[in-house]
């Protein structure tokens, strides 16, 4: 019996496609092996903010508390995904908020590290250089002093007036929280009247500290209080003052 060697040779070449498919189907993206948290290394979110990916720094992101490193991702350009979210900072807001960025790709990627509260970051070491030393131009101030200092000695400002201190052009920076005024001009953490690039100074950010727990306000201890926040006077051309 003559074989057809043409429709031999069709035969044999499906099979070798066949038996390719099954190699490739065989053949998954490998997960990154699970690391124990107790392992992980811990960043605030200012040493996050160095791995941006930009200049030759790993690319590093935050979601849900864990650091992930996404330098060899293809999704990843110089830090940057799809020209839009830069790396170096907690994206956790924006995989709620943005349907585009799912977290299953967080499991092609390795998870390397925990945010941690940034309360080291005002350790004793972190303002070695600032201006609230013993012998600084504070210790003359008297909004800024003992603990339980009296209030009525705090300067007293509107919402209207504390705008005005924005840290931009040359201004000091100041915040409201809970009532109180907080000088952070001269804290390492705010830059130009910029906390992390996302939050600016000359507003109340009472309602920040309590939505946000990022933001703590252990912090406040480490800056001078200089002052109360007060309710705007009545204005006729306003209609009046406001409430918050």
């Amino acid at each position: 019996m003559k074989f057809n060697k043409k429709l031999l040779f069709t035969f044999g070449l499906l099979i070798f496609m066949a038996t390719l498919a099954a190699c490739g189907n065989g053949e998954t993206e490998s997960e990154p092996e699970e690391t124990p948290d107790e392992s992980l290394r811990e960043f605030t979110l200012e040493e996050l903010a160095e791995y941006d990916g930009e200049d030759g720094a790993d690319a590093y992101v935050a979601v849900d508390g864990y650091v992930y490193d996404m330098t060899d991702s293809s999704y990843w350009n110089e830090g940057t995904h799809q020209g839009q979210v830069q790396a170096g900072q907690d994206l956790t807001e924006e995989l709620d908020t943005n349907d585009r960025h799912g977290r299953e790709m967080l499991d092609r990627v390795p998870k390397i590290g925990t945010i941690v509260d940034g309360n080291d970051s005002y350790d004793d070491d972190s303002y070695d250089d600032d201006s609230y030393d013993d012998d600084d131009s504070y210790d003359d101030d008297d909004s800024y002093g003992d603990e339980d200092s009296d209030d009525d000695s705090l300067t007293e400002f509107t919402l209207t007036e504390l705008s005005d201190y924005d840290g931009t052009d040359g201004a000091d920076a100041y915040i409201a929280v809970d009532g109180y005024v907080y000088d952070v001009t001269d804290s390492s953490m705010w830059t130009d009247g910029s906390h992390q690039g996302g939050i600016t100074a000359g507003q109340d950010l009472t309602e920040e500290m309590d939505n946000n727990t990022r933001h703590g306000r252990e912090m406040l201890d480490n800056v001078p209080k200089i002052g109360v926040l007060i309710e705007e006077m009545s204005n006729p051309d306003t209609g009046g003052g406001y409430g918050y």
